[in-house]
Order: structure tokens, then sequence, then C-alpha cells
């Protein structure tokens, strides 16, 4: 009787492990953005004939920021990298627009210099106040990864990019789409 009764409650708990949550696998860092995960060092053609872009840059990272589906994705010469990020808030409409990526030592974020209207320059990160980010940051407005693990990786190939554009040293270039 009793190995019977053992046999029950094993199959009891054997049960409740395989249907709770609790239990499942977690879902990767960067399942929102499986369309993209390849990534693209090529720049949005309404952008190419505007601006510096990668193509004059080759050793620069190249990111696109897929603002409806959450999803942040950067390539550099050598590696890709995606992740989540936080939804945008309802008053923090990133405009879609060419980015230079620009590393702020002090805050540990990339500061984010839009395109000019003209298409000639770069305006300047503080003109926009957007960034890229993780959710733990001093600054969170713009493009806010929402997993430590996977931010560091993206750090990682965002890091791996240079270039030189002016006096300033950004690390790539990161495009704002509505996908």
């Amino acid at each position: 009787m009793a190995v019977f009764r053992s046999v029950i409650v094993f199959m009891a708990l054997l049960a409740i492990g395989t249907c709770c949550q609790w239990n499942s696998k977690p879902e990767p860092a960067d399942s929102c953005c499986q369309p993209w995960r390849a990534g693209s060092r090529t720049e949005p053609a309404f952008y190419s004939t505007k601006g510096t872009g990668p193509s004059s840059h080759a050793s620069s990272v190249v990111c696109f920021y897929y603002k409806t589906s959450n999803c942040v994705v950067c390539k550099s010469t050598s590696q890709v990298r995606s992740c989540c990020t936080e939804p945008l808030p309802a008053n923090q409409n990133i405009p879609e627009n060419e980015y230079l990526i620009v590393y702020d030592a002090i805050n540990g974020v990339y500061n984010l210099a839009p395109l000019s209207p003209n298409g000639n320059s770069y305006l300047s990160p503080s003109i926009s106040g957007w960034s890229i980010s993780w959710h733990g940051a001093s600054i969170t407005k713009g493009v806010v990864v929402d997993d430590s693990a996977c931010w560091q990786n993206l750090k990682t190939v965002i890091d791996a990019g240079s270039m030189q554009y002016l006096n300033v040293n950004p690390e790539g270039f990161l495009y704002v789409v509505d996908e």
C-alpha cells in the first residue's frame, strides 16, 4: 500500500511540475526580435543619400530599433545581438530617423544624435535627449533594454564599433523604424 501511495504522490507531483509556469523554460531575452535576428548593416533607402551612413564607415556598428515590436538589433563587422526593449511610454515617441550612437561614460548609456532635418549633419544628442540604455540606468529615455544580461551582450557589440565624425567618435548608427 505504501508503494502505491508513493506512486500516486509521484504522479501528482509530476503532473503539477509539467503544467505549471514556474517549471517552464524562460523566454529568450530577444524573443521579440525573431524576424530581424540576423541584423543588417545596410541603411534604409530613405537615408542612403543623407547623413554619412555605414557605407562610408566600415568599422561602425549598425543598429535598428523596431518601435512597434519593441526590439533592438545591433550588428558590428563580426557580431550581432538583439534584445527586447520596454514599450515606449505614450509621451515618448522617438521619431523615425538616423542617429549617431555616442557613448556617455558618465551615465553609462549611449546618447543618440539625430540626423538634422536637411540631412546634412547631426544634431547634438542633448537636443533629442534620446538614448540606448537598460532599465536600471539613470537615464531611460528612448531605447530601453529590459534584460540586464542581454544589455551587457548588446553593449559588447556596440562597443566593437568605431568611426570618426567631425570631432566626435561615435560607435555607429541607429535607425528607428516603425515595424
